[in-house]
């Protein structure tokens, strides 16, 4: 049993092929590493499709544009 919005992720490592659970993108400050955005990402999009979504909703929250982005290499 599960909740519905449950996705089964593949993941393609040998140890650990599957994960169960839904895409989250965050945003946060880089210094002191405030959370300024998050939000869900169903249907597990590649991460630099749901890059720009996230960089307004930071704007949005904030009501500062971002001058630097700093991502992961995930």
């Amino acid at each position: 049993m599960h909740a519905p919005e449950v996705e089964c992720l593949s993941k393609g490592k040998a140890h650990k092929r599957y994960e169960f659970g839904v895409k989250v993108s965050v945003a946060t400050t880089s210094k002191n590493e405030f959370v300024v955005g998050a939000h869900s990402c169903p249907g597990s999009p590649y991460d630099g499709h749901t890059l720009k979504a996230q960089l307004r909703q930071a704007e949005r929250f904030t009501s500062i544009k971002p001058k630097r982005c700093y991502v992961d290499r995930g």
